[in-house]
């Protein structure tokens, strides 16, 4: 017989309040993110020529947005991240 790990004690036991919190704040971001997406199109065409303020702008929500996402993980949440920042400017699925 072993001593089962803080992982397994959670699982086991359907989680702590650290990974409900984890999960809100991972949600908040990925609803955050969801609405940059949906509004991606309509701010895009309109800043066509000031594309680097609008991806500089980006940018900041996406550091914004991986620091909430690493608090949440590591108050045990498990909910995947989605960035607008990846989504625009690195996989370019948005517009």
């Amino acid at each position: 017989m072993r001593e089962l790990s803080s992982l397994e004690l959670d699982t086991v036991s359907g989680g702590t309040i650290g990974s409900d919190i984890g999960n809100a704040l991972i949600g908040f971001s990925n609803v955050a993110n969801t609405l940059a997406d949906a509004a991606a199109p309509a701010v895009y065409y309109g800043t066509l020529l000031i594309a680097p303020v609008h991806q500089a702008v980006d940018a900041f929500f996406y550091g914004t947005s991986k620091l909430l996402v690493g608090i949440g993980q590591s108050l045990g949440g498990t909910l995947a991240p989605d960035y607008h920042y990846e989504n625009e400017w690195v996989n370019h699925t948005v517009v």
